[in-house]
């Protein structure tokens, strides 16, 4: 690749917002293509999250075609497949050397993650080049000459056995629907965002108060499942204050669900709020769910195996927390926790959290900035508006 080639590569890849692509799969076709890669095209497309896909690709030379390698360095996240045959392709190791390249060169710009899925083959053999892989890295040696290229893939393929990925047989038990959930939300953690789902415009005032609830949430500290209660008066800015805990918390969860008004729903939109839950934290569309009480168990099964983060916001009775599984803790993954905001602090009682906080709102100074903000687009209210 040339100087100016490279110039403009890293010119185009300088900011998030110039990705063509979430994620780039290397794979070797004839081992994959119409199973293990097909469903995970399925659940990529399911999480809407935007892939590179040429359904025509054929290993037919040893030369990547043009928009192969445009789709390589415009890709968020690379996705390499390590399968028995993927070394026995030129083309797969070119790109592998592709997207080797472009993750030392934009390493620092927010871009090209790279992660090794270890489908069929141990780590070791990838870096070795031995075992049943290296046999079908012999053939491929065997049918070319070139010595700097050849250098350049046992490189590549050691270089990429050393990356920590995600592995078939130790990370999912062989279980490879569990093991496409698992890619798809270490997608969603890996995968460069320029701003968080949860973020909250003229958050003024709550820094405090948010540390406040982050330090009773123990994240990271407390290897269990913890309940945080939060409780204030009708519109002080409990859901607000949840909100910007999400924010600035939901990189360490595998999924974060805020659940709005829980209190005032009916049974249809306590249906929705339930699709919302699994939707929000499995990043799926389409769910089908006719009743309240067994998406209960629906929710445990599909969501029991994910750290998670879950605000139900606004809970008025004590069994409102049942409808999300969350009056047992049981079924949680470790290292879960559950947010809730109401105005009862007798509930929080009643529901036994592990700690609960009150919101005593923002002072007059703060709700002043806050109104000005919306009323003025300024800190301050204009002159003459201030009685």
């Amino acid at each position: 690749m040339g100087t100016e080639e490279i110039e403009r590569c890293i010119s185009s890849s300088a900011s998030i917002h110039q990705w063509k692509y979430d994620v780039f799969l290397s794979f070797r076709g004839e081992d994959i293509r119409k199973t293990f890669a097909a469903h995970l095209f399925h659940a990529l497309r399911q999480a809407g999250i935007c892939y590179f896909s040429d359904n025509d690709k054929v290993d037919t030379g040893i030369f990547i075609e043009p928009k192969l390698l445009d789709a390589i360095r415009h890709s968020r996240v690379a996705l390499i497949v390590f399968t028995t045959n993927y070394a026995d392709s030129w083309w797969c190791l070119n790109e592998l050397v592709e997207i080797l390249e472009c993750n030392r060169r934009f390493r620092d710009r927010q871009g090209h993650v790279v992660l090794p899925i270890f489908y069929d083959v141990e780590p070791g053999d990838v870096r070795k080049q031995s075992g049943r892989f290296g046999d079908g890295f012999g053939r491929c040696m065997a049918t070319h000459r070139d010595d700097l290229l050849m250098q350049k893939w046992r490189d590549a393929l050691k270089e990429a056995g050393n990356i920590s990925g995600l592995h078939l047989n130790n990370d999912a038990n062989e279980d490879q629907s569990n093991f496409i959930e698992q890619i798809v939300g270490h997608l969603f953690r890996v995968s460069p965002r320029s701003i968080s789902p949860y973020f909250v415009k003229n958050a003024i005032g709550l820094d405090s108060f948010v540390e406040d609830v982050r330090s009773l949430l123990e994240i990271g500290s407390k290897d269990d499942v913890r309940v945080v209660g939060i409780w204030g008066m009708k519109g002080i800015g409990k859901t607000t204050v949840a909100k910007v805990v999400c924010d600035r918390v939901f990189r360490q969860f595998e999924g974060v669900s805020l659940l709005e008004n829980v209190g005032g729903a009916n049974q249809d939109t306590l249906l929705l709020l339930q699709k919302r839950l699994l939707h929000d934290v499995m990043k799926v569309q389409g769910l089908e769910m006719f009743d309240i009480n067994s998406s209960i168990n629906e929710i445990k099964t599909k969501l029991c195996r994910k750290k998670i983060l879950v605000v139900l916001d606004n809970i008025t009775k004590k069994d409102q927390i049942e409808y999300f599984g969350a009056g047992d803790r049981e079924w949680f993954q470790y290292g879960s926790r559950i947010l809730i905001t109401t105005r009862d602090e007798q509930l929080l009682e009643d529901l036994k959290v592990d700690n609960k906080y009150m919101f005593p709102g923002l002072t007059r100074k703060e709700s002043l900035q806050l109104l000005s903000r919306h009323a003025f687009c300024k800190d301050h209210p204009e002159e003459g508006y201030r009685e």
